[in-house]
């Protein structure tokens, strides 16, 4: 709505190598604020930078650096292989088995007759929704960006799935920073910093590690 703004003298601050959740009431700015970050709208007034390059030069030269998981996940009427080699079509076969690992849809991949060659249907249609998140996380890491961010992209597993492929993506590659939104607290405590959103303001902002003292970074 041309005529409604959601973000207005908004400041935010997220420093290298800091894992951060996003949360709050559904239409509080979250998706906007990371679809902000992709530089998939225009702003008014300001600027978005990462280190100090301004979001659309960066992404200009850097486009692989920064991967964006949705919650609905679109898969190609292809095989798995397929789907998760999209975004690196030049990988191995044994970085794609990585990936999958990381994500831990592996063992399913393995337990079908054909396995990364099963057919996976019109936007996964064959498949359920939490084995389709699985497959779009691997194809994400597989591009092995240094920002990785989604958007309720788990929201279809359940919170032991959830809590063992966050803590790969954190412990086990190279992300230097994760951004995470979710209406989930389950696993809250894997983060370092926790935003909570409300009508497109920064309600609350604090360390995980430090709920006592809580650390305002805008």
């Amino acid at each position: 709505d041309q005529n409604h703004t959601l973000f207005n003298k908004l400041t935010l601050h997220i420093p290298e190598e800091q894992n951060v959740i996003v949360t709050g009431t559904s239409g509080s700015g979250k998706t906007t604020l990371m679809q902000l970050i992709l530089n998939l709208f225009p702003i008014k007034e300001g600027s978005i930078l990462i280190g100090n390059t301004k979001i659309e030069s960066y992404l200009r030269d850097n486009l692989d650096s920064i991967v964006y998981v949705p919650q609905n996940t679109e898969l190609f009427h292809r095989s798995i292989l397929d789907n998760i080699l999209y975004s690196d079509p030049k990988a191995s076969r044994q970085e794609v088995a990585a990936a999958a690992k990381l994500t831990k849809v592996d063992k399913f991949i393995s337990s079908l007759d054909n396995g990364y060659n099963t057919l996976v249907g019109e936007n996964g249609v064959k498949l359920s929704g939490g084995q389709c998140q699985r497959i779009a996380l691997a194809r994400a890491l597989l591009r092995k960006p240094a920002i990785l961010i989604l958007d309720e992209a788990t929201s279809a597993l359940d919170n032991n799935m959830e809590r063992s492929i966050l803590e790969n993506i954190i412990h086990k590659t190279e992300i230097k920073t994760l951004i995470m939104v979710s209406h989930n607290h389950t696993n809250l405590n894997l983060f370092d910093r926790v935003l909570i959103f409300e009508n497109g303001l920064i309600k609350e902002d604090y360390l995980v590690n430090n709920l006592d003292g809580k650390s305002n970074y805008s």
